[in-house]
């Protein structure tokens, strides 16, 4: 998965969304990219399950997909996935969901995982020709609720690796 050497992969039983992200942030190239997962307040008015801002400012949102009932039901939300601060949008799924595409949104790309956590593009997303680059405020709430992300995410692993007391 992420940062393993192609012959360091092993196959995954069954893909979920922590696997798919790290295929995601890997192929996405986290030395390149601000690579954020579940920003869900503070910059946008919906929850976007991977933000990737670029070194240009601009912004991607990856909707990541593990069941086809969570495919289908992503059309019942209202905000479409739709923002002048997301210029391209994706969908990620598990490689078993191909034949469930005409779910996703036309103007959406395509990404497929496999069970080593490599990633294929099957459709380009269309540019968002409204969105905008991040303004440096924006930008640095993303940094923050990375950052965020990263601390609460550390102190869960070390408060599971904790001795219990009675």
């Amino acid at each position: 998965m992420l940062g393993l050497k192609s012959q360091e992969r092993r196959k995954l039983e069954f893909l979920k969304t922590p696997e798919i992200e790290l295929a995601l942030a890997n192929h996405l190239n986290i030395r390149a990219n601000i690579i954020v997962p579940n920003i869900h307040w503070g910059l946008l008015p919906y929850e976007v399950d991977l933000l990737v801002l670029s070194s240009k400012g601009y912004a991607t949102e990856i909707e990541i997909k593990v069941s086809v009932s969570d495919l289908k039901a992503d059309k019942l939300k209202k905000h479409d996935h739709s923002s002048n601060l997301i210029k391209r949008l994706f969908f990620a799924m598990p490689d078993k969901m191909q034949k469930h595409i005409e779910h996703v949104p036309a103007k959406a790309g395509i990404l497929f995982v496999d069970d080593y956590g490599r990633v294929r593009e099957h459709r380009k997303a269309k540019l968002n020709t409204a969105a905008r680059k991040l303004t440096e405020k924006e930008i640095y709430q993303v940094l923050r609720l990375g950052n965020m992300r990263t601390w609460t995410l550390r102190k869960k692993l070390l408060l599971q690796n904790l001795p219990r007391t009675i």
